[in-house]
């Protein structure tokens, strides 16, 4: 029989159902309602001039590998940009919020992406949605990536790349957070080319 502990003040135990945090459930957003033929129409169009751009670029430093893109989801809808990534054709998510990504395409293939649409277009999964829903429906832009993504996605507004204001990367700016240097060199810049 254990002793009372005056001195531990402790609530009493009450028990709570056990919540999977990866199923989604009724929290997850429902995707935004789309024209399944009409929309993965649009994407395909937007992933082809994409791919176009790349291999009429002429500026390009002899050692550059890959391009960087962007993809953008629609208003008022989260993207999920961890499923934009592919290990198979080196599509590397550099850096994302809910609503973008930018994405490194190191052998400038996009084919993981494509088979993704043509997939829904045309397939449905075994509750009848189609399939890739959770990616595609929000997914409103696939296109080249600016200066301005760099700068607007966090990567230029990170403390740990941001300059001071006397220029320097020293600074009390400098030690706010753990320099993000692996995404940036993955991506084939480095923070020297951003100051």
């Amino acid at each position: 029989m254990s002793e009372p502990r005056p001195h531990l003040d402790l609530p009493p135990a009450t028990q709570h159902g056990f919540l999977n945090p990866r199923r989604g459930g009724s929290e997850s957003e429902p995707p935004p309602p789309r024209d399944r033929a009409e929309h993965a129409a649009a994407l395909r169009r937007q992933i082809d001039d994409l791919a176009l751009s790349w291999q009429t670029a002429e500026e390009r430093l002899p050692d550059a590998r890959g391009h960087l893109a962007a993809a953008e989801s629609a208003e008022g809808t989260t993207l999920a940009a961890d499923s934009l990534g592919d290990k198979r054709t080196e599509i590397a998510v550099v850096d994302s919020t809910d609503s973008t990504a930018l994405l490194h395409v190191r052998r400038d293939d996009l084919r993981a992406l494509e088979r993704k649409v043509t997939a829904y277009a045309e397939r449905d999964t075994a509750s009848g949605r189609p399939r890739h829903e959770p990616l595609l429906a929000p997914l409103e832009n696939v296109r080249q990536a600016t200066f301005d993504d760099l700068a607007a996605e966090g990567l230029a507004a990170r403390p740990s790349i941001r300059p001071s204001p006397t220029g320097s990367s020293c600074g009390p700016m400098a030690d706010a957070s753990p320099p993000r240097k692996p995404a940036l060199a993955s991506a084939g810049w480095s923070t020297r080319s951003l100051s």
